[in-house]
């Protein structure tokens, strides 16, 4: 590949991340502001994915297990679960299998809160999947879960690192 090229193709990487970033934080404003429009109350957009996942579940999980499936740190779903549980979201008890382990549950509140939540994801997912057509929101799936995939298979220092050490 030319430089030139190289150079528009590492730019239009780079807008397109810098687009994917916007586009989650603008999600998760719209969350919010659609949370306060009905009264879902005591809950950010972001800890309400752990319900969505608990719900989804049909089973409680320990929180390793919660932050594996929305891919944050340990200690940010351990502060999203004290923050649940404190306003009546989510139950915690230890696992009897691994005492080392505390298992998750949603509570009732989010089973009677669930149509309100449905309403908001549905606004949401209309209003950015709507005009798309199913065809490509499958394309975009796809593409998605593949960057996903590599994403994990990162690791050990950029492979650049070396290179740009000397």
């Amino acid at each position: 590949m030319e430089r030139q090229s190289f150079l528009e193709l590492r730019r239009r990487e780079t807008a397109t991340y810098q687009a994917l970033v916007r586009f989650v934080r603008l999600i998760e404003s719209q969350m919010g502001r659609l949370f306060d429009e009905i009264d879902i109350e005591e809950i950010t957009p972001a800890q309400s994915q752990v319900l969505m996942v608990l719900v989804e579940a049909k089973e409680p999980l320990t929180t390793r297990e919660l932050a594996r499936r929305l891919s944050v740190s340990d200690v940010t779903m351990g502060r999203f679960v004290k923050a649940l549980e404190a306003h009546g979201w989510v139950h915690k008890e230890r696992s009897t299998e691994d005492r080392r382990a505390f298992l998750v549950r949603p509570t009732q509140k989010v089973y009677d809160t669930l149509p309100k939540f449905i309403v908001v994801v549905r606004e949401i997912l209309d209003t950015v999947f709507g005009p798309v057509g199913v065809d490509k929101v499958e394309e975009i799936y796809r593409g998605v879960r593949a960057a996903e995939k590599r994403l994990h298979a990162l690791d050990g220092p950029p492979k650049a690192w070396d290179r740009v050490r000397e």
